[in-house]
């Protein structure tokens, strides 16, 4: 569906364990000790919690984001794409006199090329890419930059990659020729792959943009973002939870929202000249769920 990559190019997302807020954040407990945030929009989701809360500011210089991204095709087949987003830093670099080379994650090649690191024998974009950072989750990965005028390192920094999400949930069907998983609100259970290493928690996230079941299919009832909700709840990782039903309570009947889940780690990384950026290692699954209740 259209309004679901749309949404998963939106949430390039958030966010860990939480004990603060900020201006215009709210948060309420349920009850059962998981608290629920909202949002008025997600540029404040991106700049409130735990070690997320940097992820919208891209520092002084800017930032190197990888992002493997995950969700479910139409024949229910899991798809992974992988993203490298560079910005600011390399370039302010080349202003220092530093001609900037080769990237390496691991041994995953990217030459600076215009501005942009562009990935060396990649032939088939993000989904070769999406394959070769699910060979490399869960485990710690190194940032190389060395110089293309006497291969001298620049940067060096490890950091670890989470474990691919992989996250279930009951459903009381799908909508025909979608993607769309029919959800009750009052009775929702998660799952997914427990990562011990992850230390900064799963974030849940669902966000509504006035969309409805019609005739079986998501319908936009309004294309912008007016009145669009965003939810949040942060959990340990644990591998389970049930989440609240307070979560998709201003979600009305026959709405089509989108939950995407995410964990991973932000960096602020000081260079050689004093540069000041961030390093994002991000993973989130995305799903569409339609609530008859």
């Amino acid at each position: 569906m259209k309004y679901n990559r749309l949404v998963l190019l939106i949430i390039v997302l958030i966010i860990s364990l939480c004990s603060s807020c900020s201006d215009g954040f709210e948060g309420d407990n349920d009850g059962t000790g998981i608290e629920i945030f909202g949002f008025d929009s997600f540029d404040e989701a991106e700049r409130v919690i735990g070690v997320y809360a940097d992820l919208g500011k891209a520092t002084d210089d800017g930032l190197l984001k990888l992002c493997l991204r995950t969700h479910f095709d139409l024949d229910d087949r899991h798809v992974a794409e992988g993203f490298l987003t560079n910005a600011y830093a390399p370039i302010d670099m080349n202003r220092q006199g530093q001609d900037i080379g080769v990237l390496k994650l691991n041994d995953i090649e990217f030459e600076f090329q215009d501005g942009s690191y562009v990935p060396v024998n990649i032939t088939n974009g993000s989904v070769e890419m999406g394959e070769k950072l699910t060979d490399i989750s869960g485990s710690e990965i190194n940032y190389t930059i060395t110089s293309s005028t006497d291969g001298s390192t620049v940067l060096s920094e490890d950091v670890y990659f989470p474990r691919v999400i992989n996250a279930s949930f009951n459903t009381d069907g799908k909508v025909e020729d979608s993607r769309v998983l029919l959800v009750s609100r009052d009775d929702f259970v998660l799952e997914w792959d427990e990562d011990e290493l992850n230390a900064n928690g799963l974030l849940v996230v669902v966000f509504y943009r006035n969309l409805f079941l019609d005739q079986g299919l998501p319908k936009p009832a309004d294309q912008n973002s007016e009145g669009a909700i965003q939810t949040a709840i942060l959990l340990d990782e644990l591998g389970q939870a049930k989440i609240p039903a307070e979560l998709f309570e201003e979600i009305p009947e026959n709405g089509v929202a989108t939950l995407t889940l995410v964990r991973g780690d932000v960096k602020s990384i000081v260079d050689f000249e004093e540069h000041k950026f961030q390093l994002q290692v991000l993973q989130d699954q995305s799903f569409s769920i339609g609530f008859l209740d």
